[in-house]
């Protein structure tokens, strides 16, 4: 298991059972808008998905995490594909508490990049953007994400590097030092 990741008062922790009310709560507005899958429709349906969840057999393959500022639950995030086999890894289920300061979105996409990149020890990563999260498809682009030119469905593919991310991450550092 990763030791979680932290950056200032935003800190990635591994869900817990005790998360599923909060997971099915928080993509419920992700799924209504067609930018996430449907998942479980209820905390009971979202408990046995964490249950099987945890009791796979390839535990390092991927981490689902809380994102947390000051300790108190504010987004979801899952970063996959994180075993040594592999020189890629992806992430995704980003759900962030509307109306969050924005600094804590850019910390824990830092997070999600470190994890892959410093922790894991990978070269690029691969993730996938609805076609219509426009917000969401500007922030990554301003950010150095690049599409692969590979669709899958109504999502749009992007890889960042490596070194597109440290650019990136340095340019956010100070102003995160300072505000979160």
């Amino acid at each position: 298991m990763l030791k979680n990741p932290e950056l200032g008062s935003v800190a990635l922790v591994p869900v817990t059972l005790e998360d599923a009310e909060f997971i099915v709560e928080i993509r419920a507005e992700a799924v209504s808008k067609g930018f996430l899958k449907r998942g479980a429709e209820n905390a009971e349906m979202q408990r046995a998905w964490l249950m099987r969840y945890f009791e796979r057999p390839d535990k390092d393959h991927d981490h689902y995490f809380m994102i947390t500022e000051h300790g108190r639950k504010c987004g979801t995030l899952r970063a996959g594909l994180l075993d040594p086999k592999q020189k890629m890894f992806t992430w995704g289920s980003w759900c962030l508490v509307p109306g969050l300061n924005p600094l804590v979105a850019i910390a824990s996409y830092l997070l999600a990049y470190e994890v892959g990149f410093s922790i894991a020890e990978k070269t690029h990563a691969i993730f996938e953007v609805h076609h219509e999260n426009a917000g969401v498809l500007a922030f990554h682009r301003r950010m150095g994400a690049v599409e692969t030119g590979a669709r899958h469905s109504d999502q749009i593919e992007f890889q960042m590097s490596r070194e597109a991310f440290y650019l990136s991450k340095a340019r956010w550092m100070e102003k995160l030092q300072r505000a979160v």
